[in-house]
């Protein structure tokens, strides 16, 4: 897949299917490349929201 901005609509809409196909149709596949590419995108997901949490409550004290 493509790195740059133009591609997010396109990730979302995998990362999306995948959580709701993958919980409901017993037939859901997905290539190793686009769990790989969603993987990256997820942990990257992760970090992102603990750094701006994380900032977030220190703010408060």
């Amino acid at each position: 897949m493509k790195k740059s901005p133009s591609h997010l609509p396109k990730a979302f809409k995998l990362l999306k299917k995948a959580y709701i196909d993958a919980r409901y149709k017993k037939d859901y596949k997905i290539t190793k490349k686009q769990l790989e590419y969603l993987a990256k995108r997820v942990k990257l997901l992760q970090k992102l929201t603990k750094k701006i949490c994380t900032e977030k409550i220190n703010s408060f004290a």
